[in-house]
């Protein structure tokens, strides 16, 4: 299980979307009234993955976070992770979680959803942060085009009703050796400009 880590010494977080962000919008859908389409979720600079737990600190693309969107079907939220780098064939491994609390329409709870891209395979999981109860998810991994997509059942948060609302959404990575997924140690963590999600909502977002 992938406890979320508390953050000491290194931390990026993005301020409002401007500039380099706006442009990486995607062309607005048709949308509920108070909806708008923000585009990515979460966009992090390339280049800045280091690990800090080795005395070099190597830059390490494979853990190097680009964006997170997240999109809802009638059954599921799919999110759709963007690195520097998935190797097809990892030697060392990589872990991507993504975090946020969902409000639902009696009580919040905190989960975690799972990446172990490993040497001898890539699971998919999603953790309860509340009760710690651990389930099997799908999931798909290109190392072509550099992303993970997961998709997380909505009755699974209890997020079957349109506008269940995922919010303070963040990612983190970590370096993971060997086929235990033991963390070698965490590398880069976000959030971003329009860290919530609307359930049923063209990307999710509304002011």
């Amino acid at each position: 299980m992938t406890q979320r880590p508390v953050v000491t010494w290194f931390v990026l977080a993005l301020g409002a979307a401007s500039g380099g962000v706006a442009a990486t919008r995607a062309a607005a859908a048709p949308a509920a009234a108070e909806t708008h389409n923000c585009g990515h979720l979460i966009v992090d600079p390339r280049g800045n993955a280091y690990e800090f737990f080795l005395p070099t600190k190597p830059y390490n693309p494979e853990a190097d976070l680009l964006s997170v969107d997240a999109v809802t079907t009638k059954s599921a939220v799919n999110f759709t992770v963007r690195m520097a780098s998935v190797n097809a064939h990892p030697t060392m491994g990589a872990g991507v979680a993504i975090y946020f609390i969902v409000a639902g329409q009696d009580a919040t709870a905190d989960y975690l959803v799972d990446v172990s891209h490993d040497i001898d395979a890539t699971t998919y999981t999603l953790q309860n942060q509340d009760t710690n109860a651990v389930t099997p998810i799908t999931g798909s991994t290109d190392p072509a085009s550099g992303t993970y997509v997961i998709s997380v059942p909505r009755k699974d948060i209890d997020a079957t009703y349109r506008g269940a609302l995922l919010k303070d959404l963040g990612v983190f990575t970590s370096q993971v050796v060997g086929v235990s997924a033991a963390y070698g140690g965490f590398i880069e963590q976000s959030t971003g400009p329009e860290y919530r999600y609307f359930v049923g909502y063209s990307y999710g977002c509304r002011k």
